[in-house]
């Protein structure tokens, strides 16, 4: 038997309580060379964090 997704129930409530979370959870060092070598610098970089 298929789901309906008017079964579904959020644990937060109504749907106007969807959200999402973030977690910042990579070293300063990483993130700064990140921020200053791709994103100031508006370049893309790789999964590696270079260009």
């Amino acid at each position: 038997m298929a789901e309906f997704p008017a079964r579904f129930r959020l644990a937060s409530g109504p749907g106007y309580t969807m959200h999402g979370d973030f977690f910042n959870v990579w070293p300063k060092e990483e993130m700064a060379q990140r921020v200053r070598d791709c994103i100031n610098a508006i370049v893309k970089c790789g999964f590696d964090g270079r260009p």
